[in-house]
């Protein structure tokens, strides 16, 4: 058919493609449904070439997911909170500054001068 017959013909698509010619008899509920079917379709294709399944993650579905042979006990269901509360990290930030504020070593010391030049 040609890139450009295609495009400035589109009378003509239905001869070159079968299943354009069906979709131009549907209604348009069908043709709507057809076109969600085939936009997920589109979108689980392009996903899959995004994310392809690897070794170290085909390894993981066998040891976790059951439908696979795997086991669910594999699987950590809790959540381990590591993080200090906000209270906390502040208490223990002003006992840092108030550990700085001691120490003599970052005292500011003054300079001495010799006629006007910093030494």
């Amino acid at each position: 058919m040609g890139l450009a017959r295609y495009y400035l013909c589109p009378c003509y698509r239905y001869k070159y493609d079968p299943t354009r010619s069906a979709y131009d008899d549907l209604s348009e509920e069908e043709k709507a449904k057809k076109d969600r079917e085939f936009a997920l379709a589109k979108r689980a294709v392009e996903l899959a070439v995004k994310n392809p399944e690897t070794a170290p993650w085909q390894k993981y579905e066998k040891k976790a997911i059951p439908s696979k042979g795997g086991n669910t006990s594999f699987l950590q269901t809790n959540i381990i909170k590591s993080e200090r509360a906000r209270e906390l990290r502040q208490e223990s930030r002003a006992e840092r500054r108030a550990v700085r504020r001691m120490d003599e070593d970052l005292f500011l010391k003054p300079r001495m001068t010799v006629s006007g030049i910093d030494i």
